[in-house]
């Protein structure tokens, strides 16, 4: 069931409505591939219900995990503007059910709400933002300071102080080895400002590991 949001990263209430009201919802059980890379299938998606997990295989059969996504979050936009295909294989990472938006379908919405448009390009400007921010942080913070943001942005994303990702993922998240990402943890958690626990961790500190990601 579609529930409001106000994120910037989600599209709002209203456009969510509209559009899951003529636009399909397929449903997928835990595990089960919603798209894959290289698809020319231009449209974009959003998940109404569960969990989506956004990555790819390397040559050994390795999923490198890229982010999870929730509810009332989209993918796939960016193939509306361009003629690319999809760059990154998708999965239900839990039961999910997902809208799909094809182009004529969204071309049909925006004819009739063109407001639309802005919101969608506030959204790709948002994320270029973000791939900005990741570059730099790349270039100027250490792996322990990297893994503290990426753990705040995880506990806001999800309004919650438990961060439900496994070492591997986040080892996959960061592009570094789980023994480096292990080390790492175990430094915030040795400032007390996370908890490690099988399968989770608990941010003890927002403030405090806020002020660590950036000094």
């Amino acid at each position: 069931m579609i529930s409001p949001n106000l994120s910037p990263q989600r599209l709002p209430n209203e456009h969510l409505l509209a559009l899951a009201a003529f636009c399909p919802c397929v449903s997928y059980s835990k595990g089960e591939v919603i798209h894959e890379r290289d698809e020319q299938k231009p449209g974009f998606s959003i998940i109404s219900h569960g969990n989506v997990k956004v990555g790819n295989y390397d040559k050994q059969g390795n999923y490198l995990l890229t982010q999870v996504l929730g509810e009332f979050e989209i993918f796939g936009e960016i193939t509306l503007f361009t003629q690319y295909a999809r760059s990154h294989t998708v999965e239900a990472l839990t039961g999910c059910e997902i809208i799909q938006v094809s182009r004529d379908s969204y071309e049909r919405y925006a004819n009739q709400v063109p407001a639309i448009k802005d919101v969608m390009l506030a959204m790709l400007a948002e994320k270029l933002r973000t791939c900005v921010d990741l570059m730099d942080d790349l270039r100027h913070l250490n792996v322990a300071q990297r893994l503290a943001k990426l753990l705040l942005n995880f506990s806001v994303a999800k309004d919650s102080l438990q961060v439900k990702l496994r070492q591997t993922d986040l080892a996959d998240h960061l592009g570094l080895t789980v023994l480096t990402v292990h080390r790492a943890l175990n430094k915030l958690a040795n400032e007390g400002l996370i908890r490690l626990q099988y399968g989770s961790i608990e941010v003890l500190d927002v403030e405090a590991l806020a002020r660590f990601a950036t000094r």
